[in-house]
């Protein structure tokens, strides 16, 4: 009778790649925004690099596809792991919060690097991805945690 408590509960069947992103979900703005950031600092090294035609507009075109390419990517999975009908609520719910704070000091910054006019446009598209992060993030965990079965003791 000492394991009789547990034999109403079910294991934990979240993926292994759902419990990976959640800990990798926390470091993409950083690194979409080192990567704004280093691609024009490399593309200065490129040789010959003022005989290239369109030299400044190619520069910027490159760090900024590579932001928008690694944010839609971070959206796209944040979106797969979510609505993954296997992820446990609280999971879901520690996710929303720390994306909605991590939306809120992005933000924060942001504002204030704008307006100390020292705002590097490689920090516009991580918080723009981190607001859309945030909201996406809340409305897909009450949606999957709402669609759950609400006898189920260990899902919550």
């Amino acid at each position: 009778m000492a394991n009789a408590g547990a034999a109403g509960r079910r294991r934990d069947t979240t993926p292994w790649y759902v419990i990976v992103w959640h800990w990798a979900d926390f470091f993409f703005p950083f690194i979409i925004m080192e990567v704004g950031y280093l691609i024009p600092a490399m593309w200065y090294r490129f040789p010959n690099y003022d005989n290239l035609p369109l030299a400044d507009q190619v520069n910027l075109n490159r760090g900024l596809l590579a932001q928008l390419a690694l944010a839609l990517l971070w959206l796209i999975g944040d979106f797969i792991v979510i609505s993954n009908r296997d992820t446990l609520t609280g999971r879901l719910q520690i996710n929303a919060l720390i994306s909605s704070i991590f939306a809120l000091i992005m933000l924060g910054c942001t504002v204030w690097m704008y307006r100390g006019e020292e705002l590097g446009w490689w920090l516009v598209v991580p918080t723009m991805a981190a607001v859309v992060d945030s909201l996406l993030t809340t409305f897909l965990a009450i949606n999957n945690a709402d669609q759950k079965n609400p006898t189920d003791i260990h899902r919550g």
